[in-house]
């Protein structure tokens, strides 16, 4: 694993030129992909005690049921999967709300093991994790790392890194898939062949769907 030096770094940004410039700061969404998913970050039911992180006797709550309960149709929303999503300001207090900005722990180790079946080295493919100005609060400072993608999560706090949040932005150096979290939003992503739309289905840990802009928007 190494950091890339500022020149490295901003090579490396030149891909992202014709993207909004303030993408630097959330996370860039680069198109140029057979076909993309979003992976949905994880949300609780819990005992209502008002809990910031889920205790450990929590129950997962899965965005599809839930909408479908509220009347919510994913596929009519304006936005990607975020706060919009839902009618309820503040949340009732039973309710873990989605984690913006990053994904939990269980569901990158999930992905990560996805995007290796579908690299060319495995979970050795060299990658590009790049963190967002606001995942940092360093605007200063151009968050850029490459390394395997199994070492991943050793950019994490939790693992004895420096980052609070997953990667904003995750690519392997051939740029056959790419991974887009975005500051603002509850949902990660995915873009690359139609084979890995269809693994990333096919993982029970993950919660995937669908997501286009509507059309005329």
């Amino acid at each position: 694993m190494r950091e890339l030096r500022r020149g490295q770094a901003r090579r490396e940004l030149k891909w992202f030129a014709a993207l909004p410039k303030w993408q630097v700061t959330t996370g860039f969404d680069q198109v140029g992909w057979p076909a993309s998913r979003w992976v949905l970050h994880r949300m609780y039911r819990t005992a209502g005690l008002g809990s910031l992180t889920a205790p450990d006797d929590a129950n997962r709550l899965r965005w599809v049921p839930l909408l479908a309960d509220l009347g919510v149709n994913p596929s009519a929303q304006d936005l990607p999967p975020s706060l919009a999503w839902f009618p309820w300001q503040p949340w009732p207090t039973n309710i873990l709300p989605p984690e913006e900005g990053s994904l939990e722990a269980e569901d990158l180790d999930a992905l990560l093991d996805v995007l290796a079946t579908h690299s060319a080295d495995g979970p050795e493919q060299e990658c590009i994790a790049y963190f967002g100005g606001l995942s940092t609060m360093d605007f200063d400072t151009v968050n850029m790392y490459q390394l395997p993608l199994r070492r991943v999560p050793e950019l994490l706090s939790d693992n004895g890194g420096k980052f609070r949040a997953t990667p904003s932005n995750l690519w392997p150096t051939d740029h056959s898939w790419f991974v887009w979290t975005d500051w603002d939003l509850l949902g990660t992503k995915v873009s690359g062949s139609e084979g890995l739309m269809l693994s990333l289905e096919a993982q029970p840990d993950l919660e995937v769907i669908e997501w286009r802009k509507p059309d005329g928007l």
